[in-house]
């Protein structure tokens, strides 16, 4: 600071003469409110600002990159210098600050991921107004959701009664339902007079017996000469009550009818029958009466015999076997004492006893078989007898 001279008038001290040494007024001593002339500056070139350098110097330096400034302060962002983090989440741009869009067009990514105004075409189209409209024929199976369920009243008009049937040309087609069952409006289908068959009818379809044509009171279901189920009373030798009683007619049982004889009047030959098995009944030589066995009666007249032995009988020896009765007979009346060999496996011998040469039995008796001269050690042999009882 320079040298002068300080005069002091009482509360002022004014200076007659002061001058300031280069650069040595700071910060400190600059007064807040001193409101210093810009045209106390250092000049600024034309758009210039002043802004703090790397040394912390306030430098007067070019506005550039994405804005610049004019020397009135107006301040432009450079051509193509906005990127999307430039741009607010809630800028909320007004759609007329947009470039232009025609009429109906949408914005849509292009193959280099740039969007683009397009025009909308294919199964859809739009207005200017934002209405959309699919196109004729556009829409497929495959654009319909399985879970649709598309209600009935947006199908195309259906005639009353008729069905959605697949064509030949595999087209859903409206068709009315004709042959054996027709359907109503409502839904109600009905089976067509005479249309059902036999092969209709599954084969354990169990139809109630109620839901069959009324049958007469003890009447029966015939065959009729034409092959036709037929209703008709039951008639002839028998008549039965619609409680299932049969009932053979008076006199209508002849001899040619009946199924069993008795001991006079009318009669019909009966077979008693006797099975020998050397398992259950030994082979031992003696008369052998086998455990399963008829009785044949007394004055029963024996008019045949037949010997099957079903499993060959066999012997450790010569062994013979005779068959007649336990009483009533001889124990060879219906065959002689025969070699056990020609007892083979399903042989069969004739006995006796004939039509022409009977046997009549004496008192009851059983079929007996009599073993001799060595035991038996196999066989099975079953004798029949045909015979009829004799009035007295």
């Amino acid at each position: 600071m320079g040298v002068g001279t300080v005069v002091n008038t009482g509360d002022n001290i004014t200076a007659a003469k002061m001058s300031l040494k280069l650069e040595s007024v700071v910060n400190a001593d600059v007064e807040a409110g001193a409101a210093i002339a810009y045209s106390k500056l250092a000049t600024l070139a034309s758009a210039r600002l002043l802004v703090g350098s790397a040394g912390g110097v306030a430098t007067a330096v070019d506005v550039t990159g994405d804005v610049t400034i004019s020397n009135a302060g107006v301040t432009a962002i450079a051509a193509l210098a906005v990127v999307d983090a430039d741009i607010s989440a809630s800028a909320a741009i007004a759609f007329s600050k947009l470039a232009t869009l025609a009429s109906a067009r949408l914005i849509v990514g292009s193959a280099g991921d740039v969007a683009t105004a397009v025009d909308v075409t294919g199964d859809v189209t739009i207005s200017n107004a934002g209405v959309t409209a699919i196109a004729a024929l556009a829409v497929v199976n495959a654009d319909i959701s399985a879970t649709a369920a598309i209600v009935l009243s947006k199908l195309e008009a259906l005639t009353s009664g008729r069905l959605i049937v697949g064509s030949a040309a595999n087209v859903p087609t409206a068709v009315d339902i004709t042959g054996d069952v027709t359907i109503s409006a409502t839904g109600v289908t009905a089976i067509t007079a005479l249309a059902v068959v036999n092969a209709d009818i599954a084969a354990a379809a169990a139809i109630a017996w109620s839901k069959m044509a009324a049958l007469t009171s003890a009447q029966i279901l015939v065959g009729s000469a034409a092959n036709v189920a037929t209703d008709v009373a039951l008639s002839g030798d028998a008549t039965l009550s619609n409680a299932g009683a049969l009932t053979i007619g008076a006199l209508k049982v002849t001899e040619a009818k009946i199924a069993a004889s008795s001991d006079t009047g009318l009669g019909v030959l009966r077979v008693a029958r006797a099975k020998y098995s050397f398992a259950v009944d030994g082979g031992a030589i003696s008369t052998i009466t086998p455990a399963s066995n008829a009785t044949i009666p007394d004055n029963a007249l024996i008019v045949g015999a037949t010997i099957n032995s079903t499993t060959a009988a066999t012997s450790g020896g010569a062994a013979t076997i005779s068959v007649g009765t336990s009483a009533g007979s001889g124990a060879a009346s219906l065959l002689g004492a025969t070699a056990v060999a020609s007892f083979s496996a399903d042989a069969v011998l004739n006995g006796l006893a004939t039509f022409a040469a009977p046997v009549k039995m004496g008192g009851a008796g059983s079929i007996t078989l009599t073993v001799a001269s060595f035991t038996l050690t196999a066989g099975i042999i079953e004798v029949s007898v045909l015979y009829f009882v004799a009035a007295a």
